[in-house]
């Protein structure tokens, strides 16, 4: 079976500097919509849309059992992030600051209800 070498780091900084371009070519949200759904399966673009949300309620310091169930993933994808946000996460801290707190509020509410759900049991146990 033929390997493949890896591409030469000038090659590579090229490849990912072309991309960034592109990234940063975008004007409107209709044409990321566009470029993203022509460049990534749906499963990848979700992937990507969840480990974004997932920084933010991180930042937010929601909790990871809140997370796991809000965004239906694994507390280790979780963690990975959480990782990310500890070595470096500038472009994460970055992301999150400019996009819109709208879809944050939905979570809280989750949280706040899933916390009376359970102070609720605490006090009146089933019997």
């Amino acid at each position: 079976m033929k390997r493949y070498s890896r591409l030469p780091k000038e090659i590579q900084h090229e490849l990912l500097s072309g991309f960034c371009e592109a990234l940063c070519s975008i004007k409107t949200t209709d044409e990321a919509v566009k470029f993203l759904t022509d460049l990534l399966t749906a499963s990848e673009a979700l992937m990507l849309a969840k480990r974004i949300r997932i920084a933010q309620l991180l930042i937010d310091e929601k909790s990871y059992n809140l997370i796991e169930k809000a965004l239906n993933v694994s507390q280790g994808t979780i963690a990975k992030v959480a990782a990310w946000l500890a070595e470096a996460g500038e472009g994460f801290r970055l992301i999150a600051k400019r996009i819109p707190k709208r879809g944050r509020e939905k979570i809280k509410t989750e949280e706040n209800t899933y916390n009376e759900w359970h102070s609720l049991k605490r006090r009146y146990p089933v019997m």
